[in-house]
């Protein structure tokens, strides 16, 4: 189990990012996934899986997430410096308290999105193709907006497969 800690009043989003990030350099195709589980505040947070383009804060990325306030979903930075968008938001799914995410990367440019409630079963909720270079960086994001409460989340049975 890896505890990830966030600092106070930060955010994953806008044309650059402030967030805590525990990442591993990652080569070629592969597929990262964790049970995200025991977020801290249970409010305004959010903690995922992420693939960046490089270290830089307005880098291009993918994000697959569990949002406190939104559920689970995800984020793209389809270039450096562009604004973020969702990925396979559904109001309807609900806010649960873990969830597996999933993120997939084939031929160093397309990103498959993928959530589970189990970790057997997977819904994959969208597709990405992103201007990232052989080498990119793969792990763990954690952000809340609250001023006073630094963001804390497990993430559980955290895999890389190449």
């Amino acid at each position: 189990v890896y505890f990830v800690t966030g600092g106070a009043y930060t955010d994953i989003g806008g044309a650059a990012d402030d967030f805590h990030f525990a990442y591993f350099p990652v080569t070629g195709n592969f597929a990262i996934q964790a049970l995200i589980e025991n977020i801290v505040p249970f409010t305004s947070t959010e903690a995922g899986i992420m693939i960046r383009s490089s270290l830089q804060a307005n880098a291009s990325f993918a994000l697959g997430l569990l949002h406190t306030d939104y559920g689970a979903y995800g984020f793209v930075r389809r270039a450096d410096a562009e604004s973020v968008a969702s990925v396979g938001y559904n109001s309807y799914l609900g806010i649960p308290t873990s969830i597996w995410v999933r993120l997939e990367r084939t031929s160093t440019t397309n990103v498959t999105y993928s959530r589970s409630y189990d970790g057997v079963f997977w819904d994959t909720y969208g597709y990405e193709t992103l201007p990232f270079g052989s080498n990119v960086y793969a792990g763990m994001a954690v952000a809340t907006r609250q001023y006073r409460d630094k963001a804390t989340a497990a993430f559980r049975d955290w895999q890389i497969e190449q």
